[in-house]
Order: C-alpha cells, then sequence, then structure tokens
C-alpha cells in the first residue's frame, strides 16, 4: 500500500512539472522580440510628428493690415501732414478750416482744407483722399489748372447737399462772388469726385444776380446754366429738378470743421479724429 502510494505521488508531481514547462513556453513564444517595436510606441509617435506639421502658423489673415482700415488711412493722413496743413509762412495766420470726411462713401477717407478771404469772399481749397495703395493724393480743383476755370466752391459750411445718382454722389454747392457792397452773384454747381482723373467736378447749374435796391432790398434775378431767365423758387430747386427723379438718395453730409487756431494750439491728430467721428452723411 505504501508503494502504491508513493508511485501515485510522484506521478502527480511529474504531470505538475509538464504542465508548468508547458506554460512557460507559450509565454516565451507570444512575447515581444526587442527589435521589433511595440505598435503603440510607433503610433504615439506618428500622431506627435502629424500634429507638429499641420500645427497652425502664428501668421494669419488677421494680421494682414487692411487698407481700408480707418486707422490705418487716419495716419496716412497724419504722417502726410506737410502736404495739405497750412502752419508756416503768411498762411498760417489765415483762418483756415479743416476736416477729415468721405464725401464720395468709396471708404477712403479725405482730409480738406479750405479758407475764404478777400474782399470778393474768393475760397481756396484742396481736397487729399488716401488710396488703395497706401498714399495721399490731391482731387485738384479746375481752379489751380488753368485760368478762367469755375470759382471754387464754398464748401467750408456745416453741410452739403448731395444726391445719389447711379451709385455716384453729387452735391450741389454754390459759391458767392462779392462784386461790391450792394452788388452780388451766387453761382450753383454740381460738384463731385472724378475718380479717372484725380479731379473735382464742377458742372454750372445756375447762377443768381443779387442787387440792393434804393430801400436797401435784395432783388434777385435768376437764370440756368444757358442763361435763360428763371424763377427764383426754380433757382433754388436746381439741384432737386434735375437729380430727384434718377436719384436713389439725396441727404446732407454734415462736416466737423477744425479751425486754424485749434490746430495750432491742440494736437491736431486727436483734432482730426474728432473730425471725422463728427463727420455724418
Amino acid at each position: 500500500m505504501k508503494t502504491k502510494k508513493i508511485m501515485a505521488v510522484l506521478l502527480a508531481s511529474c504531470m505538475l512539472l509538464s504542465v508548468a514547462a508547458c506554460n512557460k513556453g507559450g509565454e516565451e513564444t507570444t512575447a515581444p522580440s526587442e527589435t521589433e517595436a511595440p505598435t503603440t510606441t510607433t503610433e504615439a509617435t506618428t500622431t506627435e510628428s502629424m500634429e507638429e506639421e499641420t500645427a497652425p502658423s502664428d501668421f494669419t489673415e488677421d494680421t494682414v493690415p487692411d487698407p481700408l482700415n480707418e486707422g490705418i488711412q487716419m495716419d496716412i493722413i497724419v504722417d502726410n501732414f506737410e502736404k495739405w496743413l497750412h502752419d508756416e509762412g503768411e498762411d498760417a495766420d489765415k483762418p483756415y478750416l479743416y476736416a477729415v470726411t468721405d464725401l464720395n462713401n468709396n471708404g477712403m477717407l479725405e482730409v480738406i482744407n479750405c479758407v475764404v478771404e478777400g474782399s470778393g469772399l474768393y475760397t481756396y481749397a484742396n481736397i487729399f483722399e488716401v488710396t488703395e495703395d497706401l498714399e495721399l493724393t490731391e482731387f485738384a480743383f479746375p481752379q489751380s489748372e488753368q485760368e478762367g476755370a469755375p470759382d471754387i466752391p464754398d464748401i467750408g459750411v456745416e453741410s452739403l447737399n448731395y444726391f445719389v445718382v447711379g451709385g455716384e454722389y453729387i452735391y450741389v454747392v454754390t459759391d458767392n462772388i462779392r462784386i461790391s457792397s450792394s452788388e452780388s452773384v451766387e453761382v450753383t454747381y454740381a460738384m463731385k469726385f472724378d475718380e479717372a482723373n484725380k479731379k473735382m467736378s464742377l458742372e454750372k447749374l445756375g447762377y443768381a444776380e443779387n442787387k440792393a435796391n434804393k430801400k436797401g432790398d435784395i432783388e434777385s434775378k435768376c437764370f440756368d446754366k444757358d442763361d435763360k431767365e428763371i424763377s427764383e423758387e426754380d433757382y433754388y430747386k436746381l439741384g432737386m429738378n434735375l437729380y430727384s427723379v434718377d436719384s436713389s438718395e439725396m441727404g446732407a453730409a454734415m462736416i466737423n470743421w477744425i479751425t486754424q487756431e485749434q490746430m495750432q494750439q491742440e494736437d491736431f491728430e486727436v483734432l482730426l479724429h474728432e473730425s471725422w467721428d463728427g463727420f455724418q452723411r
């Protein structure tokens, strides 16, 4: 009996050793080799590499300067002050007015200077507009180019009436010419921007001759552009009669003028911003 038990125990021990050896051999066959990189490590490395290649650059479209930006345009006006600011010589004491506007509504700012002087109340003016290539270009009035051209209209007023015809802004402006203390002439023009030639276009619409009678009352005779006499009512409706039918819009541009004295005593860059803020169309 003891011999059978001993043999049974030895047989069981051999079976256990055999099973253990089999299990050990299975583990060795499934373990990765030292030269083979784990799959998870390769995927992680590939993902990190792709993220580095596709990471967005610090330079985006938002960092590209927009020439239509009002701040950039105002900097162009300020940097070119020697073109439009009369702050030296004889002109320094003249009552110039300055304003920043967008009269033709094209998104490009203008800086305007004008002064009225002389016994005949002559207006002198310059209009400079910022261009898309970030320069300041003058829109010259005809008077500055040729003899006998129309007088520059009196644009140094708080509001200018306009009509929009075919997308173009047409301003109805007047020029008062004093002949004597009792006699004057008022000429009405259609003023617009000639974009192609960088000029101010002036078309005469009519005029009024004003003269004081013996009692001191003003008597007026009004004419159209062809010198045909018209009523005073029709004279003051010249713009309305010509443009209202074809106009898609009409109104008045409100201009916030700065005086020469203010420009000399204060920070003119701040004043220009205030002028632009006060401009309304």
